[in-house]
């Protein structure tokens, strides 16, 4: 399908090829949209058009794309690109190269060995803030995370989406024969989706020990709701691993707690751990 674009002050785009029938590749000429500062694909089949995308757009700053099957490879240079959201796009081969010094957030949901060499393709990029949605979290997973945590040296947020349900595949003995150094620092670490996630405490146990191998944030932050038992159960976990004089987690002290939709009546809430190691 070949669609064509005049030049027009538009800045935001949003693509979705959802109930059209369309399964051919893709093709906008969407360059020619000088002002364009947000786009969007969702469930489009495009293959490797997004290469192209950044040598005209000169002032995006935000790029997704999601759902996208027929997707091969990710070839981005960008200037002026802020924030890149890469999700469920199930033909993405393991080559990538990401390359926009200004990106600030960084979202990447896609199977495990494609997430990190998407986030290792960041080389070149200043971002602060990473978020991974996982659906299984191995011990290789943690040991090339803190690799390249600890390489680039520049994420100071790590968000982590627990997907449904959630493969613990955790060797804590292996962890600990692995030489990679210190745990890196962060200055926070948020889990999401606790509440759709029903570990027993043996894995859950494990999932946290994994983490803390790989990075100690100075605060934990969990969104959940009031009757969430998980989050219920990593509290306890803290608790204990507080308590023991082996663990390097040495106090925890709730830091806030705060309800963003309570006049919405949602029962959703942040609860912010500060953490001392």
């Amino acid at each position: 399908m070949q669609s064509t674009l005049q030049e027009s002050p538009l800045q935001k785009i949003v693509y979705s090829g959802l109930g059209n029938g369309t399964m051919w590749p893709w093709n906008m000429n969407v360059i020619a949209l000088k002002n364009l500062r947000k786009l969007e694909f969702d469930c489009v089949p495009i293959t490797d058009v997004v290469s192209e995308l950044s040598y005209g757009l000169v002032v995006l700053e935000s790029l997704v794309i999601s759902i996208c099957f027929m997707l091969k490879c990710i070839n981005i240079s960008s200037k002026s690109l802020k924030q890149l959201s890469i999700a469920d796009c199930e033909g993405l081969t393991t080559k990538a190269t990401i390359d926009a010094p200004k990106l600030l957030e960084f979202l990447c949901s896609c199977e495990v060995e494609t997430s990190l060499s998407l986030i290792r393709a960041l080389d070149h990029c200043n971002a602060q803030f990473l978020t991974l949605s996982l659906f299984s979290v191995t011990t290789i997973w943690l040991v090339k995370l803190k690799k390249f945590l600890v390489q680039t040296n520049f994420f100071k947020s790590l968000v982590i989406e627990l997907g449904t349900p959630l493969e613990i595949l955790i060797e804590e003995d292996q962890l600990r024969n692995v030489g990679t150094g210190a745990p890196y620092k962060l200055r926070e670490l948020k889990l999401r989706g606790t509440s759709d996630w029903t570990p027993t405490k043996s894995s859950l146990v494990a999932f946290l020990n994994g983490l803390f191998w790989c990075c100690h944030p100075d605060v934990l932050s969990m969104t959940t709701k009031l009757q969430d038992s998980t989050a219920k159960l990593i509290l306890s976990i803290l608790r204990e691993k507080a308590q023991c004089w082996k663990d390097p987690l040495k106090s925890i002290a709730v830091e806030s707690i705060e309800y963003p939709q309570l006049l919405s009546h949602s029962s959703e809430l942040e609860i912010r751990l500060r953490l001392s190691w």
